[in-house]
């Protein structure tokens, strides 16, 4: 599901793979430079922002929108943003390079994600961080 005034945004010969089952709110902009994919029964909260690339900044004598994007890593791979299977990704939440978020993960509202999420855990902030994992040996939500 696609809600109204969410936008999606393939550059040149980029991809964006959607999942089955995927329910994408109002308001949530999803663009690629290069690969964004999201898995299967993906649910996601209004305003979310999701992108393979940024805006580059550092040449300090030019303006940043003079600069063009960032869509590689520090070892000049392309980026990919991977969203596994079962993900929940709150209202406001910023998803932004070459990230890969596990399955089941949970990012809370208003998050930031900077860097990998594992499977089966909870992230939130600014920038986000791990707060809770799954715990398969107790069947249960453990603090991190």
């Amino acid at each position: 599901m696609l809600s109204p005034s969410s936008m999606v945004f393939a550059h040149a010969n980029s991809q964006i793979i959607i999942g089955n089952g995927t329910s994408i709110s109002e308001y949530t902009r999803i663009a690629a430079q290069n690969k964004v994919y999201i898995g299967n029964d993906v649910l996601m909260g209004p305003n979310v922002f999701i992108a393979d690339y940024n805006h580059e900044y550092r040449d300090v004598t030019k303006p940043i929108n003079h600069q063009g994007h960032v869509f590689t890593d520090s070892n000049n791979n392309l980026n990919e943003v991977k969203i596994g299977d079962g993900c929940w990704l709150g209202k406001n939440a910023v998803i932004v390079g070459n990230i890969s978020i596990g399955k089941n993960a949970v990012i809370g509202a208003n998050s930031t994600v900077v860097k990998d999420i594992p499977a089966y855990s909870v992230a939130a902030g600014n920038p986000a961080r791990v707060i809770k994992r799954f715990n398969f040996a107790t069947n249960q939500w453990e603090r991190v």
